[in-house]
């Protein structure tokens, strides 16, 4: 099985401009979040997927810089943008996550996938963690049937789709670490 972490950003940001890029230690914002991807064990391609939008382009050096891949698709509809990637690149799951967490944690990455084994959900999520540690997986086939049901191109917003239909197995990943549940706090960039 051939598992993409995608990385969805984009530069379009007006109230921190550009904040991807901004610089802490030496690298930008965006490097040290695939610093902390790559621990993730499980996971065979890091992928930013952003636009094809010229603001966005400054994303594909970085992806290159940290010998990740970078792909380039719509700039409005985040789920074909996703689908678009894990068909290029022959992904059988995916993990995802906005550019703006760069706290988000690995190993709870790992246990998506090892949930989505031994369950095959559509869709798990770990919400009982810090908004910004934690990772969505995503299994494709129900991510092919949501950009046939879809009824909208703006879709940045898209955890609906599993939720409102009634149609997707959607599992809620129990945090045994009481420590860890955090649901209350925020762990991004500004929006």
């Amino acid at each position: 099985m051939k598992i993409g972490y995608l990385l969805i950003g984009r530069l379009k940001s007006t109230r921190l401009p550009k904040k991807l890029l901004l610089d802490i230690k030496g690298k930008p914002i965006i490097s040290h979040l695939l610093d902390r991807l790559k621990l993730a064990k499980k996971v065979d391609k890091i992928i930013i997927c952003t636009s094809t939008l010229e603001q966005d382009k400054p994303l594909c050096k970085i992806a290159k810089d940290n010998r990740v891949e970078c792909f380039f698709g719509d700039p409005d509809d985040v789920l074909v943008r996703m689908l678009d990637a894990a068909n290029h690149y022959n992904l059988d799951y995916i993990l995802t996550i906005t550019a703006d967490c760069p706290f988000v944690d690995p190993n709870y990455a790992d246990a998506i996938v090892d949930t989505f084994l031994e369950t095959n959900a559509d869709l798990i999520r770990q919400f009982d963690l810090p908004h910004g540690v934690f990772s969505y997986g995503i299994k494709i086939e129900a991510l092919k049937k949501i950009v046939k049901i879809k009824d909208s191109t703006d879709t940045e917003v898209w955890g609906r789709y599993f939720t409102d239909t009634g149609l997707f197995n959607v599992l809620d990943f129990k945090i045994e670490n009481e420590f860890h549940k955090r649901p209350n706090l925020r762990m991004t960039l500004l929006p």
